[in-house]
């Protein structure tokens, strides 16, 4: 059976590759992806729904988004006690969306479209990539959401959610959009934010931050835009003021 699954998804991915970025595979359940994404890295050039049940990861997921990609995550759950999962080689307008689902692992989660180049290495264009956390809980020994870092006009937003990181580091739970480009946004809403580490809430150049209605625990929480920006903090226990 598990070969049987396998070659049925990689059939599936392999139609994504050959038909470029606008194709569509069939929406595929957590067990599916879980099984996928632990066999090696796995690249999105095209549109991935997964949908439905829960899946262990049992290695380390890596995952590569080309130009246009998008990876939706929709009542999906994945768990592990040790794994990590990483979005990390996403480039233009690539999309990761995160719906009503769960993720809890043991190691990082890093949710970053448009990470982490910018537009140092030939070849690449990581603006205007989103990521959306909306109705879910992430919990990792680290937690990124963040859009195009290192580049620009990026978008993360999280809503309703539950984010909790269990390392201490200054930097172990982050929401983050161009915050070494311009024109970001970086919006967390209504949502639970736990650490004992250090929260960033942040954007970079004429970048535009906000933080309503959450609740934090951490020791540090940093919410803030960068020159020419706007930063709005309002309504959260703690009251956190924008540096």
């Amino acid at each position: 059976m598990r070969k049987t699954i396998a070659f049925t998804l990689g059939a599936a991915l392999l139609g994504i590759l050959q038909a470029g970025p606008a194709a569509a595979a069939p929406p595929i359940t957590s067990s599916e992806f879980a099984t996928l994404c632990s066999s090696g890295p796995l690249t999105v050039a095209g549109r991935m729904t997964v949908t439905g049940g829960t899946g262990e990861l049992t290695a380390d997921c890596f995952i590569t988004m080309r130009p246009g990609a998008v990876l939706s995550f929709e009542n999906a759950t994945l768990t592990s006690d040790t794994e990590m999962l990483i979005v990390a080689d996403s480039q233009i307008k690539s999309a990761l969306n995160v719906t009503g689902s769960t993720i809890d692992l043991g190691g990082a989660v890093q949710l970053a479209t448009g990470c982490c180049a910018g537009g140092g290495e030939p070849g690449r264009n990581e603006n205007r990539t989103s990521v959306s956390v909306i109705d879910s809980v992430i919990i990792g020994e680290t937690v990124e959401v963040s859009g195009s870092i290192a580049a620009n006009l990026g978008t993360a937003l999280v809503q309703n959610s539950t984010l909790e990181a269990t390392s201490s580091s200054s930097f172990s739970l982050s929401v983050l959009a161009s915050v070494a480009g311009t024109g970001g946004s970086a919006t967390v809403t209504n949502s639970t934010l736990s650490t004992p580490g250090g929260i960033h809430i942040e954007t970079g150049t004429a970048g535009t931050t906000t933080a309503t209605g959450n609740t934090f625990s951490a020791g540090s929480v940093t919410i803030s835009a960068g020159s020419g920006g706007t930063c709005t903090s309002a309504g959260n226990t703690p009251s956190v003021s924008c540096t």
